[in-house]
């Protein structure tokens, strides 16, 4: 399927990076991806995110390009993500967003220290997307001098907070998983 196919140049990247030891008590981030059906496959993924940490420039160079991240198919600058992001922040707990229609229902709320969206697919495109996204890892991101996020903030904030699930997302034929603990295989 095409998401597993698109986390090949990431397990490439880890593969290559994995070669430097990691620290007793390091945390770890963990992808597992896997599709049932004719070409079934399972991608596991785990990283230590000091080595996230240290790789991290390298993500923010690919991913921002002139102060501007492609979200969708609109490139929104760092001050209209920090302006945004600064009302949701100070907000009350809530549901913020909600989108019917006939194929699925997407649902972004604040809850305690987490943004959380869920999508959910009709019995046609029966897909499953939770993320929990900890709102100091983005308060991190949004960090950066000028229009630059902050990649390293971001993962440095994620290795300070505990062990959870980060995003799962299934349909039919695929189950993907990001979750962070102690850990150095994702099983």
């Amino acid at each position: 399927m095409k998401r597993t196919k698109m986390l090949w140049p990431a397990v490439a990247l880890a593969l290559s990076l994995t070669a430097a030891p990691a620290a007793a008590g390091e945390r770890w981030l963990h992808v597992r991806a896997q599709e049932s059906g004719g070409e079934a496959q399972t991608v596991r993924v785990n990283v230590p995110l000091s080595l996230l940490e240290s790789v991290a420039p390298l993500l923010q160079d690919a991913h921002v390009q002139k102060g501007k991240m492609k979200v969708g198919d609109r490139d929104l600058d760092r001050a209209k993500l920090r302006e945004l992001w600064e009302a949701v922040r100070h907000s009350q707990d809530g549901e913020y967003v909600t989108v019917e229609s006939t194929e699925e229902t997407v649902r972004v709320a604040k809850s305690g220290d987490y943004l959380v969206v869920k999508v959910r697919g009709d019995r046609e495109k029966p897909e499953k997307v939770d993320v929990k996204l900890p709102l100091p890892v983005v308060d991190a991101l949004l960090s950066g001098p000028d229009d630059e996020l902050n990649f390293v903030a971001a993962v440095k904030a994620l290795k300070e907070r505990g062990d959870g699930e980060l995003v799962a997302v299934t349909d039919r034929s695929t189950v993907v998983r990001i979750w962070i603990d102690g850990k150095n295989g994702s099983e």
